[in-house]
């Protein structure tokens, strides 16, 4: 065990270290069961298809790399826990698993497709089948590209929800009791077993999935997963919910609304990015991000798109990040550039 690292003042508090006999980072807990539940749930996922555990692996690696899974230090990002739950979210959106927290047999519910498309009329720039693409093809794309860095955030980032308002009122996340409530399946329409954990339903369903309809490689789904959170998803309109399978509008919720909500953050301003836990649901799992880091982490999943579509693949996008001089900030005008882009 090495690099032990005791975090008392997280919400939970954990001990963090390393093991090199097995050569992964680890962290432990006492006395939560729903952990527990939320380890097991990640575990189905990636059972449900083979594609979800490379696909976690190589999510956690390149933030880790990138210094976005530290949540205690400095403006704080979030932990790789919210990482993986935005993954997993997007992987339903794409039909590549269904939301195990909302069906109870092996049918896959035919959810809405997402929409891309932008307040500006700009469109996000395509990426698929380019995991290989040549500098040739960046180059004719380099004027669309430039389109979309010229554009502010707020305008630019209108990414559409993923559930209709069916949908929404007839998940559990838009019950008022929002704990211990059973919704019916979504794929035939039956009510969902309960699993109750510390007051918590922590009902997911485990057995036999027919195959995934979406047939795209760990790659393409990689190359899109970076794009979606640089370009589509709506920070400061919409929240990512991984329970019901998609994302929701903060308004359905009225989560902005309270002066006391969870959603917002400790400065009492309305979070930058919210991620909804997928069994304790009035939790924010993103609540420890400031605005600026949360700009700053839209622009590392930009970062790692443009690597993997210019032919340097994962060890591009996973270049340990190292602070640069201050001198170079100013050369850049890098404090100017985060301003126009600012999720505000």
């Amino acid at each position: 065990m090495e690099n032990v690292k005791p975090l008392t003042h997280a919400r939970i508090p954990i001990v963090k270290f390393y093991d090199p006999e097995t050569r992964m980072e680890c962290d432990l807990s006492f006395y939560n069961k729903v952990s527990v539940r939320n380890t097991e749930l990640f575990r189905a996922y990636t059972r449900a298809d083979p594609r979800v555990a490379p696909l976690i692996f190589a999510v956690k690696r390149w933030a880790r790399a990138r210094r976005l899974t530290e949540p205690w230090y400095n403006g704080g990002t979030v932990n790789s826990y919210t990482h993986v739950l935005m993954l997993l979210s997007f992987l339903i959106q794409e039909k590549v698993v269904p939301p195990l927290q909302q069906i109870c047999c092996s049918k896959h519910p035919h959810a809405a497709k997402r929409r891309h498309r932008s307040a500006t009329g700009i469109p996000s720039p395509s990426t698929k089948g380019d995991l290989h693409a040549t500098p040739g093809k960046i180059h004719q794309n380099k004027k669309l590209h430039q389109a979309w860095l010229d554009t502010p955030t707020s305008t630019r980032v209108d990414g559409k929800n993923a559930l209709d308002e069916h949908d929404i009122n007839n998940s559990s996340a838009s019950s008022s009791k929002r704990n211990g409530h059973t919704a019916s399946c979504v794929a035939c329409g039956k009510r969902l077993p309960e699993i109750m954990t510390e007051e918590y339903n922590t009902y997911f369903y485990q057995r036999h999935l027919a195959a995934s309809s979406n047939t795209k490689t760990v790659g393409e789904l990689l190359v899109e997963f970076f794009r979606y959170y640089a370009f589509d998803f709506a920070y400061l309109k919409d929240y990512v919910a991984p329970r019901v399978g998609g994302v929701l509008s903060r308004a359905s919720n009225g989560w902005e609304d309270s002066p006391d909500s969870k959603m917002r953050g400790p400065d009492g301003q309305p979070s930058a990015l919210c991620v909804q836990d997928p069994f304790i649901l009035e939790r924010n799992c993103a609540i420890t991000a400031k605005r600026w880091v949360v700009a700053g982490m839209r622009w590392e999943h930009e970062r790692a798109l443009r690597a993997l579509i210019s032919g340097r693949g994962l060890a591009g996008a996973t270049d340990p990040w190292t602070p640069w001089n201050a001198l170079v900030y100013h050369d850049l005008h890098v404090y100017k550039s985060l301003e126009r882009t600012s999720l505000s």
